[in-house]
């Protein structure tokens, strides 16, 4: 049985809620046609513009609340983040209805942009708490990081024990297939792995190995390879967990200039009565 998700939570509720409410603005929308044409400045676009400011406070209410407690009473986080996301969605729609989808590119236009653009990283960030988690688990296998990183200073271990004692050669094939793993910043963000041992390089390290050496070779590149490979899976769980936590370091500062933005405009239609042009 699958683990219910946050987006999906008791049947997809929410965004059917969403779709409902949308469905209801939409039909009232196109029944009443207002003198002077449909705009932010009619009763009913004052009304949507009202909703509209209301489910985006609803949205930074979010952050107050992930910030209070997880759980408190009945309506867990996990809860609380449905709504967040299927509302914020829903807002892309409620604005142009707000405005009878006559955007000018003006200070009027720039909340809808900056929202847009919250939404945007928000659907990411979604993607990414939804997928990520997932994908990184199944990579290690079903073992634990700390695992991993055990099992990679591991087989460093093993290499140097089988070279030990053993002729110039085996210690310098030994030295030249240990890689020191030094990940850069850029390189865990990206997700780019360590370079991989190519069949030439492993074949010379072989072949300067002597007859009876040949065999001890093969298992100290099999134990590279293997700590090649686990280094990587290391690389791309940490670029998926960096992810994770950067699309905040977007999405946050974004809320934050959406409601700025939002009070502007309405500080502007209110004060100067409404003008938009």
């Amino acid at each position: 049985m699958s683990r219910e998700t946050f987006v999906g939570q008791q049947r997809f509720l929410w965004l059917w809620l969403c779709m409902a409410g949308l469905v209801a603005m939409i039909a009232i929308y196109l029944a009443i046609e207002p003198v002077g044409g449909r705009n932010g400045g009619t009763r009913l676009g004052l009304a949507y513009g009202v909703i509209a400011a209301a489910g985006i406070l609803f949205l930074m209410w979010y952050g107050v609340r992930k910030r209070y407690r997880y759980a408190h009473g009945s309506f867990t986080l996990k809860r609380w983040l449905g709504p967040h996301v299927w509302i914020g969605i829903a807002l892309a729609l409620v604005v142009p209805l707000h405005c009878g989808f006559t955007i000018r590119w003006n200070l009027h236009a720039t909340p809808y942009v900056i929202m847009l653009l919250t939404i945007l990283s928000g659907i990411w960030g979604a993607y990414a708490y939804v997928r990520l988690p997932s994908e990184m688990r199944a990579r290690r296998e079903g073992t634990t990081v700390k695992s991993c990183v055990d099992q990679i200073d591991g087989l460093a271990a093993e290499i140097a024990r089988a070279a030990r004692d053993r002729s110039a050669a085996v210690k310098a094939c030994a030295t030249a297939l240990t890689v020191v793993f030094a990940p850069s910043f850029a390189q865990v963000v990206f997700g780019r792995p360590f370079r991989a041992f190519t069949k030439p390089e492993l074949s010379a390290q072989l072949a300067s190995l002597a007859s009876d050496e040949q065999a001890l070779g093969l298992e100290i590149i099999g134990l590279a390879v293997r700590r090649v490979e686990l280094a990587n899976t290391m690389i791309a769980e940490a670029s998926a967990a960096a992810r994770m936590r950067l699309w905040l370091y977007l999405h946050v500062p974004l809320s934050f200039g959406c409601v700025v933005a939002v009070a502007a405009h309405v500080f502007w239609v209110v004060y100067y009565g409404g003008a938009t042009r």
